[in-house]
């Protein structure tokens, strides 16, 4: 039995969308231009990194409020 997958596979970027791919050399039948750009898919990914870090920053500002809420532990020691 012969396998006839191709040894390549195909480089893809982007999470949770894939948003470039680049095609392998062993493809059949092989596209019309070897790489692939999608801009929107480029764009849902940059937008929610973006919130993602916004939303991962904001909580981590709200939870040092909440254990120094009086600034105690501040360097000002006017």
């Amino acid at each position: 039995m012969k396998i006839e997958t191709p040894f390549d596979g195909n480089d893809t970027f982007g999470f949770p969308f894939i948003f470039f791919e680049r095609f392998s050399q062993h493809c059949n039948p092989c596209p019309s231009e070897p790489t692939a750009m999608y801009w929107d898919f480029f764009l849902y990914d940059t937008l929610i990194s973006f919130s993602f870090a916004f939303l991962l920053f904001t909580f981590i500002m709200k939870l040092k409020k909440r254990t120094n809420p009086k600034g105690i532990l501040d360097d000002d020691w006017d």
